[in-house]
């Protein structure tokens, strides 16, 4: 497993516009591009999904062995 860290509220202006636009994304929901916007269809349906959401939740907690 590799786990990556990308600080949201750092300077981006010498970001790459993909990078830019999704950690925008993240850090306030905007939507930008089409990347973007089928993210933020993605996401709005997984928040739905109460079958997904459970799984999800009880994965994290045993990743944060919570």
């Amino acid at each position: 497993m590799n786990w990556i860290f990308y600080n949201t509220t750092a300077d981006l202006s010498e970001a790459p516009e993909g990078i830019r636009e999704f950690l925008s994304y993240i850090e306030n929901e905007t939507v930008d591009g089409d990347f973007t916007k089928l993210l933020d269809k993605k996401v709005k349906n997984a928040r739905l999904n109460e079958d997904w959401r459970s799984i999800t939740e009880a994965e994290a907690r045993k990743m944060l062995h919570l």
